[in-house]
């Protein structure tokens, strides 16, 4: 049984033998998550649904966070917390839903199976 950072370095070959640009394999924040020993698999192989959990997830809280601090010392009448909790989770929705539309088509125009479809001891196959 091959390990996550094994199964990464395979598939990280895998997609970029495949056509896809060293960023295009995974983001920033992919990439400090794997340091960090988080077990995500790369935007291409991830699928629709946990690409869009993971970039709107992240997407929402640092979207919510910056706008509301700057709300908040911009506009007369600041933003309550519960408004700016509300349109932060919808920007993450609506952003999440993009990128993992945008991840899937990428995978389509490569021809890049799922990361739970990939035979590990042939990844070539």
């Amino acid at each position: 049984m091959k390990t996550f950072r094994e199964k990464l370095e395979v598939s990280m070959r895998l997609i970029e033998k495949s056509g896809v640009k060293y960023w295009g394999a995974g983001t920033p924040l992919h990439r400090l998550a794997w340091k960090l020993g988080i077990p995500i698999p790369p935007p291409p192989l991830a699928g629709f649904w946990t690409n869009a959990a993971f970039f709107g997830g992240y997407f929402s809280v640092f979207f919510g966070v910056i706008t509301h601090l700057v709300i908040l010392f911009v506009e007369e009448r600041p933003r309550s917390v519960t408004e700016s909790v509300l349109v932060a989770a919808l920007a993450g929705v609506l952003f999440g839903a993009w990128m993992g539309f945008f991840q899937w088509r990428v995978a389509i125009k490569h021809r890049l199976p799922m990361w739970s479809e990939i035979d590990w001891d042939d990844p070539t196959n």
